[in-house]
């Protein structure tokens, strides 16, 4: 009886050491290189009463050994004081993690996303840090995301930037 509970016992860790190491089967390559990134956010916050208002964002990162990526600096600029005040900044580290690839497309998330701005005589937006959902897509190096809810009363209605790759070759996300 002894040997049956621990057969169970062995079995039981045997399921679940499987199945928890099926939850992350998914990264980023080429592990520990850098890589940058260029697009356009748009935004909704209380500081432009809730319209859309578009930015340039270039962000710069890390993929680490884990093949979990990071953005580690994220700068704005663009046309509206929105973009270009002092106070207007996207809020990193970031990390962005794959949960499911199909073909060359994959979707997962990235956390940490927060934004700050205040221009003369609009309320100031602290928005953020939440986690939103993101898809990339290996072929074109497109990290997009569309009408993520960040908390503060703040939208990103679209982000879109282009993975520049790194020295050690493109970013893609594997299996």
């Amino acid at each position: 009886m002894k040997d049956l509970n621990s057969l169970v016992s062995l079995l039981a860790c045997v399921i679940c050491l499987g199945a928890a190491s099926t939850v992350n089967a998914y990264s980023l390559s080429p592990i520990n290189a850098g890589f940058n990134a260029v697009g356009t956010i748009v935004l909704k916050s209380p500081s432009s009463l809730q319209l859309a208002v578009t930015c340039n964002v270039s962000l710069s990162g890390n993929i680490d050994s884990m093949g979990v990526g990071r953005f580690t600096s994220a700068t704005l600029n663009g046309l509206s004081a929105l973009c270009i005040s002092p106070q207007a900044m996207l809020i990193y580290p970031m990390v962005w993690t794959v949960t499911n690839l199909v073909g060359g497309s994959s979707a997962g998330s990235l956390e940490g996303v927060g934004y700050s701005a205040s221009a003369l005589g609009a309320p100031s937006s602290h928005c953020g840090p939440s986690t939103i959902l993101v898809s990339y897509d290996n072929q074109t190096a497109r990290l997009t995301a569309i009408n993520q809810p960040l908390s503060g009363s703040c939208t990103v209605q679209r982000l879109d930037v282009t993975i520049l790759g790194s020295s050690a070759g493109p970013v893609a996300a594997i299996p």
